[in-house]
């Protein structure tokens, strides 16, 4: 009898789930790309691997650009920085194209971890290699499955070449049914994605969860059913989602709670901290080279340079438009992103240049005609709003806008030489590659002349150097190139 019920009890036990209950913490960041930032991100994450935990470290993208070391050797030491605090999964930003698809494929086939490309392929279906759509994990019995995804604006605001960007809300579908017939009890969506995107996606309930990136905000909402969790920047903060997992019979229940994690002060690994020390010691000699210095205030905070008159940036196009001996000079603000304050009367250096221009950009020259240039200038102001980087800044003509027009019907006024565009008339332009390549939807640029190619042409930051440099002092100052009502 005693055996009896000693085999009824294991027959009973053999049928219950490992385990009816656990907890799981997904770690996030996003937009990552100095590579100081890196020494509190690493010492947080192993922090929280350190407890024994479920800790699972979610990348949403945009770490190999921009960055001053980015600029010289196209993210190679990202690559390193990331495989020593090795996130388990990374989706890819639109960023990572900043160099192009062959750097991205170099860099993705060294990274030792998971990279997350759902809805990237060209034409004939080929993925970016090193990378996979979706995964499943299992977890003490639970299934957990997540998929990537990039924003489709990449097409423009980077350089993708020949991939392309499926709908977002189309695959999520796709990729979670999958994930679903697989087992998945909890869907994770690990994406780079505006706030409008994300917000489509939550509105969707495709994923429980979603960690997302691009946007540069520090978010934690939940309503009831999906979560949605973005990191700002920089791994400044760190944000936590700790899951408890419950099975009921056969239905699986989870309840999120959030987690700001605060990196300032937290001390790097020793791995990181020697990695952090040897890229710093490479770039202090060339970059703390002076130059010149300034007589008046530069201001490159974000809300500045995309969405009004900069004198900085007025001195950007002005040095790329006296290189080239082009009419006219246009760059976009979302170039410039070192987002710092300079003083009259500060020194400037090599690395203030190199910081505020990382990208690696050349200024290349197009031949446009009048209405070309109003063409751009309408795509440039059309998302100021949203703080868009195609914001533009000009040097050689002015313009009048009125932001309570409808987009594409913004620009009132376009003034060369005190004098009213002529529509049918031809300028040459000085601009950087990214843009006239079509980038940031400058689609009037795309389908212009070229004059100079980038083959022949000067890096932005080089010539700025340059002209600060011949200058020995440089005053640019905000003078009304730009108005709006």
């Amino acid at each position: 009898m005693f055996r009896m019920l000693v085999a009824c009890v294991a027959a009973v036990a053999s049928a219950i789930p490992a385990s009816s209950q656990t907890n799981v913490t997904f770690l996030s960041t996003n937009d990552i790309d100095q590579f100081e930032a890196f020494g509190g991100l690493s010492g947080v994450v192993a922090a929280e691997r350190a407890t024994g935990k479920n800790v699972f470290f979610l990348h949403a993208g945009d770490s190999l650009s921009p960055s001053v070391l980015s600029g010289i050797d196209k993210g190679a030491h990202i690559v390193e920085l990331l495989n020593i605090v090795k996130p388990d999964f990374m989706t890819v930003g639109n960023h990572e194209f900043d160099f192009g698809p062959e750097v991205l494929e170099k860099a993705a086939a060294n990274l030792d971890f998971t990279v997350l490309a759902g809805n990237i392929a060209k034409e004939d279906g080929s993925r970016l290699p090193g990378t996979q759509t979706s995964s499943l994990l299992e977890v003490d019995g639970f299934k957990i499955g997540i998929f990537g995804l990039t924003t489709p604006e990449t097409s423009f605001k980077s350089a993708p070449g020949d991939y392309k960007f499926a709908p977002n809300l189309e695959t999520a579908e796709t990729l979670a049914a999958e994930l679903r017939s697989q087992g998945a009890e909890l869907i994770v969506a690990l994406v780079h994605l505006n706030l409008q995107e994300d917000l489509e996606l939550v509105r969707s309930r495709v994923a429980d969860i979603i960690i997302s990136g691009d946007d540069h905000h520090q978010m934690a909402y939940y309503n009831g059913r999906v979560a949605l969790m973005e990191s700002a920047e920089q791994a400044d903060i760190v944000m936590a989602l700790d899951v408890i997992l419950e099975r009921n019979d056969d239905e699986v229940e989870w309840t999120p709670s959030f987690r700001v994690i605060n990196s300032d002060g937290v001390g790097a690994t020793d791995a990181m901290s020697t990695q952090i020390a040897t890229l710093r010691a490479q770039l202090d000699t060339s970059l703390n080279t002076v130059i010149g210095r300034t007589a008046t205030p530069l201001d490159t905070t974000r809300p500045v340079v995309r969405g009004k008159e900069s004198a900085f940036a007025n001195l950007v196009v002005d040095a790329m438009r006296a290189a080239t001996k082009a009419d006219l000079g246009l760059t976009n603000g979302g170039t410039i992103r070192a987002q710092a304050v300079y003083e009259p009367g500060q020194q400037l250096t090599v690395g203030d240049i190199m910081r505020e221009l990382p990208f690696g950009n050349k200024t290349v020259v197009l031949e446009l005609t009048g209405q070309q240039i109003i063409d751009a200038l309408e795509n440039g102001v059309s998302g100021i709003e949203d703080g868009a980087g195609r914001f533009p800044h000009i040097s050689g003509f002015s313009f009048v806008a009125d932001l309570s027009r409808a987009v594409g019907s913004r620009i009132i006024e376009v003034t060369v030489n005190d004098e009213a565009i002529d529509p049918a008339a031809i300028f040459t332009l000085a601009t950087n590659e990214y843009i006239a390549r079509g980038g940031d939807n400058y689609q009037s640029f795309a389908a212009a002349k070229t004059i100079l190619e980038a083959d022949d042409a000067s890096l932005v930051a080089s010539q700025v150097i340059d002209y600060i440099s011949a200058a020995g002092e440089v005053a640019p100052i905000v003078e009304g190139r730009m108005t709006f009502k």
